[in-house]
Parts: C-alpha cells; sequence; structure tokens
C-alpha cells in the first residue's frame, strides 16, 4: 500500500500483519494526517487470498471513483479515496515496482496515456 497524494504522499506500507486499522489516530497501524480522514476510517483485512477493505466513516470510501460501503475486495492498483488523501493497493510491492508507479505517478496525464498510432 502507498500513499500516492496528500500529506503522507509516498509512504508505503506492508499488509504483512493483517488486519490493519487506518485513519488519523496515532494508534492507527496507517496513520493520515488529513482532517477529512476519521479517527478510525477503515480497517484492512484478509479474507483467503483477498485483502478487503472495511468501513463506514462519515466522509466515506472511495475505491477507483465509486463510493464503497461495507467489505470490499481490493484488486492490484486500486485507487483508494478518503479525505483528501489518495492510497494506491499494489500486489506486489517489490521496492523497484513502487518506485516505478510513483515515477510514473509524477508524469502528467497526457504523457501517461499511451500513444495510438
Amino acid at each position: 500500500m502507498i500513499i500516492t497524494s496528500g500529506q503522507n504522499k509516498g509512504t508505503t506500507y506492508k499488509l504483512d500483519k493483517l488486519p490493519m486499522s487506518v485513519g488519523r489516530e496515532v494508534q492507527r497501524d496507517i496513520q493520515i494526517m488529513d482532517p477529512k480522514v476519521s479517527r478510525k476510517h477503515f480497517v484492512l483485512k484478509k479474507d483467503g487470498e483477498n485483502i478487503l477493505i472495511s468501513g463506514d466513516a462519515k466522509n466515506g470510501i472511495y475505491i477507483n471513483g465509486k463510493k464503497t460501503e461495507g467489505e470490499t475486495a481490493l484488486k492490484d492498483s486500486d485507487r483508494i479515496i478518503v479525505g483528501e488523501t489518495e492510497l494506491t493497493y499494489l500486489v506486489n510491492d517489490d521496492p523497484a515496482r513502487v518506485d516505478a508507479f510513483n515515477k510514473m505517478r509524477q508524469l502528467s496525464p497526457a504523457a501517461r496515456a499511451p500513444t495510438i498510432i
């Protein structure tokens, strides 16, 4: 999991000790310093091979632009937006992939778009 925008941008987290709680409070496994994020915004947990995101925060949880409620299974490269912070779920979070992902995110949208001939 990598924070791709917001105050904690660039911070990465290994999801190897689930469940993990995410929110603004210092006690959270992943603390997000964003005033629009709830103290306990959501929980990440394992269900078989899937990582589930679960929460009902007042300010909402958006996955790839769609508001979600209850439990939702995450897929590789899903964008999670809470408050004004965006996180990206990466199944394979080896350092080289995270670095490449960060470099790609810094490009303008036009530079990221594929060239069609």
